[in-house]
């Protein structure tokens, strides 16, 4: 999420290829913004791993929970 609350893609790590590119992110996030398939079980994947990461301290260098919280409110609800 962008610090105007749309999603973003970011490069990871791919062991095999090294860094992804920025056209891999940016496929990823339209994909999501526009196509309902794929959006449709997001919340509920994004609601799991915030779980997960509260549950076991996992990626809480940085609390991400406003970040996962606002994630899962626009998956749901557009906004």
């Amino acid at each position: 999420m962008n610090k105007d609350g749309e999603p973003v893609g970011a490069r990871i790590w791919l062991k095999v290829t090294g860094w992804s590119g920025d056209k891999s992110g940016r496929t990823a996030v339209e994909a999501v913004e526009n196509d309902p398939e794929p959006r449709a079980d997001l919340p509920a994947k994004a609601k799991s791993a915030q779980q997960h990461m509260e549950d076991h301290h996992w990626g809480n260098a940085q609390n991400r929970e406003g970040e996962m919280r606002a994630l899962i409110d626009k998956l749901e609800n557009g906004s």
